[in-house]
């Protein structure tokens, strides 16, 4: 049956969390460089952010492990980038493989 999970997810395995994905167009690469120094600066095992460019368009992609944290990403990424907008997100629970 393909709703049976293939494999078993363990308890404190990452795919057992509910994680988020943001997609934040900043201002310009000077302004992605502040926000990626000041998500740097947060210091959370649990976070990933990276730069990208597309379209002469300029974004910073946040991965959270858990979805109550969307609201503390937006807050870091509006106060190094005030013209910053979310442009995606995507909220997801526990991964059923």
């Amino acid at each position: 049956m393909l709703s049976d999970p293939i494999l078993p997810i363990e308890p404190n395995s990452v795919l057992a969390h509910a994680w988020v994905l943001s997609v934040f167009r900043v201002e310009d690469h000077k302004a992605q460089q502040r926000v990626l120094e000041a998500l740097r600066r947060l210091r959370r095992g649990d976070l990933t952010a990276v730069g990208t460019q597309r379209d002469g368009e300029t974004f910073v992609i946040i991965d959270w492990n858990s979805a109550s944290d969307e609201t503390q990403a937006k807050q870091v990424v509006m106060a190094a980038d005030r013209h910053a907008a979310i442009t995606f997100t995507s909220k997801h629970g526990a991964v059923s493989l």
